[in-house]
């Protein structure tokens, strides 16, 4: 074999291999940007049982299991309790769930949508903030962890697919398919959704109304 043909072949396993490294970051999910779900092709999300931790809640210490919510409109927001913006992302929330049952008490829409927090494993030993530096009456599930690929990681978090878990923010119609995943922060730069806004409250009561009288989402 000649210098140039060993050159050659040292290129082309080059070439190969950065290739398998793309591909291995986009199978691992590497953007930080969700992608939009497709109802029409997606299976229903796994269920799950959490313990809710929101003293407030009206399910405060109970197992709370995704499948509970199963035929109706459901929000979650993925939270790290001792983030004060997060917590005023989750008592945005809050203010979504109450105005969209004024809207089903009134007729307004024809299903009653719920929504809860889930919080960070790591976050475990602060969920307290979650009631004594904000109020909301939403459940608050309490993540666990897991071990995946010899890692720990949060165990729902990774179920439902949600990145690095901060800011997520997710709809998920009644067939337990989710039709809205995006994330949810005071920076505008890094999240699509600002849900401590009027403006962000009043996008995500559009998209479950939407939802709610089309089955769908088309808002942006």
């Amino acid at each position: 074999m000649n210098r140039h043909d060993s050159r050659r072949r040292w290129t082309t396993a080059l070439v190969r291999l950065l290739a398998c490294v793309v591909l291995l970051g986009l199978s691992c999910g590497g953007s930080d940007t969700p992608t939009e779900p497709d109802p029409s092709q997606d299976d229903p999300l796994p269920d799950f049982t959490l313990r809710d931790e929101n003293l407030n809640s009206g399910t405060y210490q109970d197992s709370v299991s995704f499948s509970d919510f199963d035929g109706r409109i459901v929000l979650i927001y993925f939270v790290y309790a001792p983030c004060a913006g997060c917590r005023r992302q989750l008592s945005g929330l809050s203010e979504v769930v109450d105005s969209l049952h004024s809207a089903f008490s009134s007729g307004a829409i024809s299903d009653s949508v719920v929504g809860f927090g889930i919080n960070h494993p790591a976050a475990k030993g602060d969920i307290s903030m979650i009631w004594t530096e904000m109020y909301t009456n939403l459940p608050v599930l309490q993540d666990v962890l897991t071990m995946i690929g010899g890692s720990q990681v949060p165990a729902v978090a990774a179920l439902l697919e949600c990145g690095d878990y901060s800011d997520y923010f997710l709809i998920v119609d009644r067939e337990r398919r989710c039709v809205k995943k995006t994330r949810s922060c005071e920076l505008q730069s890094k999240c699509g959704l600002n849900l401590s806004s009027p403006a962000g409250r009043a996008q995500v009561i559009d998209w479950a109304s939407e939802l709610d009288s089309t089955g769908a989402i088309t808002v942006p």
